[in-house]
């Protein structure tokens, strides 16, 4: 999530709570321009221990579908997931971030303990 950080962006998902204990499902969406977050084009991940992939539910579906997002593969993580799927500007912003950025971005995570609480 740290590496992701500067090109993507991450929030809450209503359908964590419903994942169970091994996995978390999280929204992701390329934040490479200055756009408006509600009005961007989020995507749901599901992120167990052994894979990631993406959903092809919405946070807007009636009800919870692990089904796979069409064309997706499942990777060991996030970092591969989003990697797979990403524009080549997001790219480009990944490979571009500084080891104090991950830093941070580590640290604030270990911090607010976002992940054990999902």
């Amino acid at each position: 999530m740290a590496l992701l950080a500067s090109a993507y962006g991450f929030r809450h998902s209503r359908w964590n709570k419903l994942a169970g204990k091994e996995s978390v499902i999280l929204q992701s969406c390329e934040c490479i321009h200055n756009a408006i977050p509600e009005q961007m084009n989020w995507s749901l991940c599901v992120v167990g221990r052994k894979r990631c992939f993406k959903l092809q539910m919405t946070e807007e579906s009636s009800e919870l579908s692990l089904t796979m997002q069409t064309g997706c593969e499942t990777h060991p993580d996030l970092f591969s997931t989003l990697e797979s799927s990403a524009s080549q500007e997001a790219l480009n912003g990944i490979k571009r971030v500084t080891p104090q950025h991950i830093d941070t971005v580590t640290q604030w995570l270990a911090a607010t303990k976002l992940l054990e609480f999902s």
